[in-house]
């Protein structure tokens, strides 16, 4: 169960009660009721992990402290974010829609305007919190920055709209905090090596002693969002050693096995079927089926084997830092009463096409990364055209690569689900959400299966702190938030039957029950459907989304259509937005 904090009475039966202590035993009168203390909230987003790249989520990668916190607390199966890097971190921050709070609302890669919505962390510290944020932004400058929007104290990337950067260089990096009371730590200082993850973990633990050395009982709010296991694919070298003979089996072999540890351990059932081979890159348009492991070359499976290490190494260290907050928490006696979320922002990112980018020294222009584009898609088995370096020299400090893992390794990464990032069938919107929180989550261990979306976590901060969302703020208005609280769903409490959307460059989707209406801008590579034609799922019988029933359901189509396109014009989408209406072209934006 997940005890509810709220500053409001209820009644039951009769008898006065709070409703945070509905799991600690017999109900107590108001006058006699303890006051409970407010628990401090972490939100952990990670940046481009497949739905199935955790451990307890099927996965081949060791990641035990977010295992233990799914052990110890709740995983939802059917978690939905809105399909990439900023979309996703708008709503998230304000529990909106992405069209509703951004500065552009069909823009691929919006800022978040300052004028019509609250952040959960100016909410919460209007309600007495401390907030602290480390990590990536990727909504603005300027006003936009997260000083500016309720963060006290902010580790950060130096621009503040930035998707990526290098994950060695410590001077694209910034630390903003009230009155300099959080120390700046300088890794480069004596010879010491900075990494993102690292810095990330580590700043997040200072914000936790930082706040406990007040000793005033005041709780906080941190968001840490992390960079990885986004491109640039950077780590240690003798991490990533230790993944190459994983890696090396090749994908087919690994997504089998992903697929069959996700059987036996309860992730899925056999209403997933195994995924085939596909391909659709982020531009739209047929890409190259992705081939068989076996077929490739040697320098090409080398090539992709150490890309793949890598990237395994980057969720290792999101992972060690994670426990690292995790052990800070322990160590001033807050971690049972610490609400914790754990997230992704998308799917596994296809981008840079089968086999990844690869852009060494520097980054090449528009007309560059074209031709990489298009060498790839012609000469699929070609051998790769890898950074002038030995690969142990790939991702390394000083190297400046730019090396993404393709969408082979990607399709690894989203087992069982459909396309990726940027896209609305599963593989792209479908995240990991871990929900732990000892003195409230109950049910250790437990999958939710409610279908929920990121607009849900502002409502559940606000029920579980007892925060007063508001209808204005700093003088302008407050649009109200879209989403409903998680805890009934947490509780096993029948939820009603809401729609929940997602939009992105003209892919959409509408979950309503267990249907789930979805059009995409690119035509599939096996037929199945044309850009923009419009599919439907029976999201109970079929969630690997294998067989599509608009034609024999027309009335939910229309339906479900008709209530997409009302909600696409509440939201301020332009008309060519409509489902039906004559799709925009060249919105799609690559570099996130």
């Amino acid at each position: 169960m997940f005890t509810t904090l709220r500053h409001r009475l209820s009644v039951r039966f009769g008898i006065i009660i709070l409703p945070a202590l509905l799991t600690a035993g017999p109900a107590l009168a108001e006058e006699t009721a303890p006051k409970p203390a407010r628990p401090n909230v972490i939100v952990i987003l990670a940046d481009d992990l497949g739905w199935s790249d955790l451990g307890c989520y099927g996965s081949e990668i060791p990641t035990p402290n977010l295992d233990a916190l799914a052990a110890g607390g709740v995983r939802f199966r059917q978690f939905y974010n809105s399909a990439r890097c900023s979309p996703t971190r708008c709503s998230l921050l304000t529990g909106l829609y992405p069209q509703q709070a951004a500065v552009k609302p069909a823009a691929p890669l919006p800022n978040l305007r300052n004028d019509n919505n609250i952040t959960f962390a100016e909410l919460l510290k209007s309600e007495g919190y401390r907030t602290y944020m480390a990590g990536k932004w990727h909504l603005g400058n300027g006003e936009l920055l997260p000083e500016n929007r309720g963060f006290d104290h902010a580790f950060r990337f130096a621009n503040g709209g930035a998707h990526s950067t290098d994950n060695w260089r410590q001077e694209n990096y910034t630390l903003v905090s009230k009155n300099q009371e959080i120390a700046f730590r300088d890794y480069k200082k004596d010879g010491g090596t900075f990494y993102q993850s690292d810095a990330i973990g580590d700043y997040a633990t200072d914000f936790i002693k930082h706040s406990t050395a007040k000793h005033d009982g005041t709780p906080f709010a941190i968001y840490i969002a992390f960079g990885a296991p986004h491109f640039p694919i950077q780590a240690p070298a003798a991490l990533a050693d230790t993944f190459m003979p994983i890696y090396s089996k090749g994908w087919d072999l690994l997504q089998r096995e992903r697929y069959e540890r996700q059987l036996a351990s309860g992730v899925i059932d056999k209403r997933y079927p195994m995924p085939s081979r596909g391909g659709a890159g982020p531009k739209g348009g047929e890409q190259p089926e992705i081939p068989a492991w076996t077929s490739l070359p040697a320098e090409r499976r080398n090539d992709m084997t150490r890309r793949m290490a890598l990237y395994a190494a980057m969720i290792k260290k999101l992972d060690d830092n994670v426990g690292k907050v995790v052990a800070q928490l322990r160590e001033t006696k807050q971690f049972d009463n610490t609400l914790i979320f754990f997230m992704s922002d998308n799917g596994a990112n296809y981008e840079g096409g089968v086999f990844g980018a690869t852009r060494p020294p520097g980054r090449p222009g528009a007309a560059g990364k074209k031709k990489q584009q298009a060498q790839a898609q012609a000469e699929p088995q070609a051998k790769p055209r890898p950074a002038a370096r030995p690969l142990e020299k790939m991702g390394q400090p000083g190297q400046n690569d730019d090396i993404s893992i393709g969408g082979a390794w990607a399709h690894l990464g989203n087992t069982p689900l459909k396309y990726f990032k940027h896209f609305t069938h599963e593989g792209g919107i479908r995240a990991p959400l871990i929900v732990h929180w000892p003195a409230g989550v109950q049910a250790h261990g437990a999958w939710v299966e409610t279908p929920s979306h990121l607009v849900d976590v502002m409502k559940t901060i606000t029920d579980v702190t007892g925060a007063k969302y508001p209808a204005t703020y700093k003088d302008h208005p407050v649009l109200p938030a879209e989403g409903i609280s998680l805890i009934p769903a947490i509780r096993k409490e029948p939820v009603a039957e809401r729609p929940i959307f997602v939009e992105h460059e003209s892919n959409r989707m509408i979950r309503k029950g267990k249907w789930k209406l979805v059009t995409e801008n690119f035509n599939a590579l096996d037929k199945e459907f044309k850009g923009q034609q419009t599919l439907l799922y029976d999201m109970e019988a079929d969630p690997g989304e294998a067989t599509d029933l608009a034609a024999k359901n027309p009335d939910k189509v229309k339906e479900l259509t008709a209530e997409w396109n009302t909600w696409s014009k509440r939201v301020g989408l332009p008309p060519a937005r409509l489902i039906g209406s004559t799709p925009e072209s060249g919105t799609a934006e690559e570099d996130d």
